[in-house]
């Protein structure tokens, strides 16, 4: 499928739901070094796994950002990492039943796309009080989160 298209089939599993709650299900940060000077590396990945039951659809979405910077060795070492989980919940007219290729869209663009804003903040805030430089996370699209989840999962965004 194109990103188009996996966006628009997103868009339309999502029109057959209704949103009923997002909540924080897990955080976890880690400081590793303390501030010196030296370019950070970033890397986020995301993890979406959903749960259907007859009357609902819970998407559980798990962001990673992990900062390292290089040793003098050459190696990395870590500076942060910050985790952090989201649980949107849907409900589901009764008589319907969505495929696992329609979850993992839904999942991939509009759940990641309903809690990113979310994590943006949780990501800024957590580096800020861990006495690093606030880190914010871009703001994803739509189209972009479609073509990341033609790959087989959307770590490394």
């Amino acid at each position: 499928m194109t990103p188009e298209e996996i966006a628009a089939s997103a868009t339309r599993v999502e029109a057959q739901l209704g949103l009923s709650n997002i909540r924080l299900e897990r955080s976890n940060s880690e400081v590793g070094l303390p501030l010196k000077t030296g370019q950070l590396t970033v890397q986020m990945g995301i993890e979406v796994t959903p749960d259907q039951t007859a009357e609902s659809i819970a998407m559980r979405v798990a962001y990673t950002v992990v900062a390292n910077r290089l040793s003098r060795s050459g190696g990395e070492e870590l500076c942060w990492k910050v985790e952090v989980t989201y649980v949107v919940d849907y409900k589901t007219p009764p008589e319907v039943c969505f495929s696992r290729e329609e979850l993992d869209m839904l999942g991939a663009v509009s759940s990641t796309l309903t809690v990113h804003p979310y994590a943006r903040a949780f990501v800024h805030m957590m580096t800020t009080q861990m006495g690093y430089p606030s880190f914010g996370l871009q703001p994803l699209t739509a189209h972009e989160l479609a073509e990341l989840s033609t790959s087989e999962t959307l770590a490394d965004v």
